[in-house]
């Protein structure tokens, strides 16, 4: 196949469609720009949809030997760019949805893995704590100054900016003296972010994590490539013992469990330059388990919350997965 096309393959794991003998073109566009409105949420007939351009793009990559042959009602010859452009968008957004319609595929049968894993969770584990429900809540007992530093990351929407007073008022009862929050956010809200949390902490640092896709803020008209990581401290102010890198990259996105989920890499990194092995971390946002499944795996202990008990499934299958 000629990779001058940008072309993304399916996942070996998902079943290829067969690709017909006979294909007419006009049909093709027909058949699909029939579901166009659909494509975005990939629901109901999008598959039968995508499938048809998986087609359509084998049938008319350079690497078919009658791909100079095909034709339109107008006998002139198309391409894969042409068909993308009949069907009313790019060959790169196309591409793009093959390849989301192949992370949906595999995310389901990762789902159903992670579910019959959840069941084999160990609740006696007491190096990793976690429960169901609102830190606000459950975070009352924990003990005041018992905790060693706190890694999240909350939602952005601006609909969950009260949490961010919430999260710095626990964290000022429940770090040790010179604890740490470091939480990821947007910039959307990063003024109105960074002032609750100075309600009860100390602005330390802010890091910045490269991204590897760009999320479009569409009130602002921005393609977003870094996100920012915010580092507060409960007081006195004391440096970490190690020197750390403030701008960390990603080896790539990590959304198999959780459309929030964030790479284990950058997690890691954050637990070996501001922790110790056996230290508590306190996670309130666990989402898909990211920070408990780093602190296991780093030898340091950790209580984690969510109120999303399908994001809890998720982080007791991937527990007990490791």
């Amino acid at each position: 196949m000629n990779q001058s096309l940008d072309l993304i393959p399916f996942d070996k794991k998902i079943k290829l469609p067969d690709i017909p003998d006979h294909w007419d073109y006009d049909e093709s566009v027909s058949k699909v720009n029939t579901f166009v409105y659909k494509w975005k949420t990939l629901k109901d007939e999008a598959p039968e949809v995508l499938e048809e351009l998986w087609i359509a793009r084998e049938k008319l990559s350079v690497s078919h030997s009658d791909a100079a042959n095909i034709m339109h009602g107008t006998k002139v010859p198309r391409t894969w760019t042409n068909y993308c452009e009949d069907i009313g968008s790019s060959r790169r957004v196309v591409n793009r949805w093959l390849q989301n319609y192949n992370r949906l595929q595999n995310q389901e049968e990762r789902q159903l893995e992670i579910e019959q894993l959840s069941e084999k969770y160990d609740h006696e584990d007491e190096t990793i704590k976690i429960e169901c429900g609102d830190f606000r809540d459950l975070s009352r007992k924990i003990n005041d100054e018992s905790i060693d530093i706190i890694i999240t990351d909350p939602p952005y929407p601006y609909e969950f900016i009260n949490l961010w007073s919430d999260l710095a008022e626990i964290a000022s009862r429940i770090l040790k003296p010179s604890g740490f929050v470091i939480a990821y956010t947007g910039k959307l809200y990063l003024l109105e972010v960074m002032n609750r949390l100075g309600e009860h902490l100390e602005y330390y640092w802010m890091m910045s994590y490269k991204m590897t896709q760009f999320p479009v803020v569409h009130p602002r008209r921005v393609n977003v490539t870094s996100r920012p990581i915010l580092v507060y401290q409960k007081s006195p102010i004391k440096s970490q013992d190690e020197y750390f890198f403030d701008g960390l990259d990603s080896k790539g996105p990590e959304k198999d469990d959780h459309d929030w989920q964030q790479s284990n890499d950058t997690f890691e990194y954050i637990i070996k330059k501001f922790t110790k092995p056996n230290d508590l971390i306190y996670e309130p946002f666990l989402g898909s388990g990211t920070t408990a499944v780093c602190a296991k795996k780093l030898k340091r202990r950790c209580i984690g919350h969510d109120i999303d008990e399908d994001a809890f499934n998720i982080t007791k299958g991937r527990l007990a997965e490791n």
